[in-house]
This record gives C-alpha cells, sequence and structure tokens, in this order.
C-alpha cells in the first residue's frame, strides 16, 4: 500500500479530536501495511494537502498537530459536484449495508470519502425529497433477542483486516472472560459476524486445526510475514458443511419431528427451517414438521424458545433431554407462588 492523498485524509483525525504529529502519523500508516516511505516524504504530503486547503495544522510545542478540514474526503470533494443523486443513494445504501461486512482498511479508505460525499450530497437536498428520505425507510434488524456487542478497539479491528487481505501471519494478544492473557502465533483465514459478535477464523501454523477467535477479546494486534492461504479451505464449507458455528454438539446430522401449537409453529410454512423440511400433518390445533439438521446447541437453543408449544417426537435421546430439563424447571417454580 502506497502512501496517497486518500490514505493520508482517512488516517488524519477530524477537527475537534485530538490532532496527530507527523511521527505519530507514519508510525500509524506502517502499522496498517504501508510501504515504508522518508519522514520527509510525509511532511511535504501533508504541506501538499494544508497548500490545497484540505488540511491544516497548529503549532503546540516544536510539534505539529495535524488535522482534515471539516467536510473534506480526498476525492470526496469532487466528487460531490458532479455526483447524481440517484448515484448518492446507490452508494448510501451500499455505505449502510457494508457494516455487515467487514471490508479491509485498504479498501475502506477509497471507499469512504466517496460515502461521505453521497451523505453531503443528500442532505443538501431539500426535506420530503424521495432520494434524501431513503434512508429513513429501510432497516435491517437481528433475530432473536438484541444483547450489547462488546466493543472492538478500532485498530485491532484495522490490523486484524489488513492482515487477511494481505495474507500475513497475525501475533495476538489474546484474553478470554475467565483465562489469564496470552500471546499466540496465527494464520487469519476468514472473518465471521454472527448476533452481532466478530470472529477471526484462523489456525495456528503448523497445525491443521482451525480455530475461532472472537476479536473483541484481542486486546493488540501485530502483522507478521505473511503466509501461503490453503487452497483447499473454504469459509463457506467450513460454515455451513462443517456447521463449525453451530455449537457444541454431537457433531453430525439428525433427523427431526416436532410438533407444535399451530399458531406457533404457522410461521414454518413460509419459512421453513431448511430444505429438507415437509410437513407431517397439519390441522387447526397442531402443526407437525420433519427436516434434518446438525445435532447442536444452536439446534436445542432454538426448540427451547417455543416452551411449552412445541414437544418432540424425534429423535429420542432429544426428547428424553427436553423431558429431564422439563422436570427441573417443575422443580424449580413448584411451591413458588407469585407474590401480589
Amino acid at each position: 500500500m502506497k502512501l496517497t492523498q486518500t490514505l493520508l485524509l482517512n488516517v488524519l483525525p477530524d477537527e475537534g479530536q485530538a490532532g496527530i504529529t507527523t511521527a505519530r502519523l507514519q508510525e500509524k500508516l506502517c502499522a496498517l501495511g504501508m510501504e515504508t516511505t522518508w519522514l520527509k516524504s510525509t511532511r511535504r504530503a501533508l504541506q501538499r494537502l494544508e497548500d490545497e486547503g484540505l488540511a491544516y495544522s497548529e503549532r503546540q510545542g516544536r510539534h505539529l498537530y495535524w488535522h482534515k478540514h471539516p467536510g473534506v474526503g480526498g476525492i470526496a470533494a469532487s466528487a460531490q459536484k458532479r455526483m447524481t443523486l440517484d448515484e448518492a443513494l446507490a452508494l448510501r445504501v451500499l455505505s449502510i449495508a457494508a457494516k455487515a461486512y467487514q471490508l479491509p482498511w485498504a479498501v475502506r479508505s477509497e471507499l469512504n470519502p466517496m460515502c461521505y460525499a453521497a451523505r453531503q450530497r443528500l442532505e443538501k437536498t431539500p426535506v420530503g425529497n424521495e432520494h434524501n428520505g431513503w434512508v429513513n425507510r429501510i432497516a435491517v434488524l437481528d433475530e432473536g433477542f438484541s444483547r450489547l456487542p462488546p466493543p472492538v478497539a478500532p485498530a485491532v479491528a484495522e490490523t486484524v483486516s489488513m492482515a487477511l487481505f494481505k495474507a500475513r501471519r497475525l501475533s495476538l494478544r489474546y484474553r478470554r472472560a475467565t483465562d489469564a492473557e496470552r500471546t499466540i502465533l496465527v494464520e487469519p483465514l476468514g472473518w465471521v459476524t454472527r448476533n452481532r459478535l466478530h470472529y477471526l477464523v484462523a489456525r495456528q501454523p503448523g497445525t491443521p486445526d482451525i480455530r475461532h477467535y472472537r476479536i473483541d477479546r484481542i486486546q493488540a494486534a501485530t502483522m507478521e510475514r505473511p503466509f501461503s492461504y490453503p487452497r483447499n479451505f473454504s469459509l463457506k464449507s467450513h460454515i455451513e458443511d462443517d456447521s463449525a458455528f453451530d455449537y457444541p454438539g454431537a457433531g453430525k446430522k439428525i433427523e427431526v419431528v416436532l410438533r407444535f401449537d399451530h399458531a406457533w409453529g404457522a410461521h414454518l410454512l413460509e419459512t421453513p427451517v431448511n430444505e429438507t423440511q415437509s410437513i407431517v400433518t397439519e390441522s387447526a390445533k397442531n402443526l407437525t414438521v420433519r427436516f434434518t439438521a446438525w445435532d447442536s446447541e444452536r439446534l436445542t437453543w432454538w426448540i427451547r424458545g417455543f416452551g411449552p408449544h412445541v414437544e418432540i417426537l424425534e429423535p429420542e435421546h432429544l426428547r428424553l433431554a427436553f423431558r429431564q430439563d422439563a422436570g427441573r424447571s417443575v422443580k424449580l417454580y413448584a411451591g413458588k407462588e407469585s407474590e401480589p
């Protein structure tokens, strides 16, 4: 990655934020994978930005602290002038949808100015304009009970995505809630976001085992030397065929038969569990469905969500496990009356 105007503008802090010195800016650029350049070259590049009115500096003691001017985003300034409303809306929606994916920092550094220009272009249209109002008429919701996601350090996210993009090993300082911090060396293979949690799919050098690391648990990350990304690895197959994110279970597929109270199971008529689902019986009172799925904790958590409105008919081991859980629930609540 070479030093460009767009790259500099995306690293420079906005007005109102703490400024950054040339030396600190140089360190940050190098940490993100920029090709090594002389500090004087970075100073000259910053000076050109200042001459063009895109950045400014403030002297504090012996050092200059740099910011970018408000509303400046490299090519965004000129792009905004020639961008049509249709193009601006398309980019605005793209920027919203892209939040579900962790784009490499090098890619985001080029895309962000265009998305900023699109937002500015739309904000200058009259209130009530159909282009300006569209983004307020669409939404994407998470499934299930929503929890606050743990924060991911921006520097960690940038380093991890860049290492994944460039196929570079990562040295991680990693700590789970119940464990002491440890340092591990991994080869990143994928980034998975699920239920608002971010996971790094990786393996340790010299081992075939694929592991998942919660990115919010990474205290610090440093890029190391390149590695050969395995040609026989597919993230899609790892998730779908290996059921890697279905939580621990028996590790095999089973045939499941469930009898629902009709009102609680009717949604499966429109949104089947998967392509193997079939309707066994249906009446005004009950709905019985059959499907094949991985025997996993994810499956049992889903079934438990229906409480007393579903009965497991098959397989027998799953039915027995739920019967035992129901017995424990009866004991937990027996003799406990709600106070008025």
